[in-house]
């Protein structure tokens, strides 16, 4: 299904974030997915079930764990911000683990399960993350 414009918008905005703050296409490809996933690339922006909103439906807990200095959590702008911040940390994180531990996650599935699931979730290879939405990750 083609993208609509408000989606096209996004899309874009997401990619000019990444290539102007040097990103390598595989991020930049992994932020677009990500959105796509939480919110249909901004469709879907609320979550009455829990405090999840925005672009990358970041809960409360989660924006003012990590994200609080950025502003106002709806703006799409910090929500974009913030998934490359996500992205940095999270590239850390997972070029410190160990073969065993890493298993045959690729990068995209480790952060998405960081990011579904909770920074501090430790079952990164059956997390919920990982598996609700690899199709749409490895698409890329």
């Amino acid at each position: 299904m083609p993208l609509s414009n408000a989606q096209r918008s996004v899309n874009d905005a997401i990619i000019h974030y990444g290539e102007s703050n040097g990103y390598s296409d595989s991020e930049i490809q992994y932020a677009v997915n990500a959105a796509y996933i939480e919110s249909s690339l901004g469709v879907n922006l609320n979550n009455p079930e829990t405090t999840a909103s925005g672009l990358y439906q970041y809960t409360d807990g989660t924006w003012s764990d990590w994200h609080s200095d950025l502003g106002d959590k709806d703006d799409q702008g910090h929500q974009i911000e913030a998934i490359f911040d996500d992205i940095d940390r999270y590239t850390e994180r997972f070029n410190d683990l160990d073969q065993q531990d890493r298993g045959d996650l690729t990068f995209e599935e480790y952060a998405y399960v960081k990011h579904h699931d909770g920074s501090n979730y430790e079952d990164i290879q059956n997390g919920p993350g990982r598996h609700c939405c690899l199709i749409v990750l490895n698409k890329g």
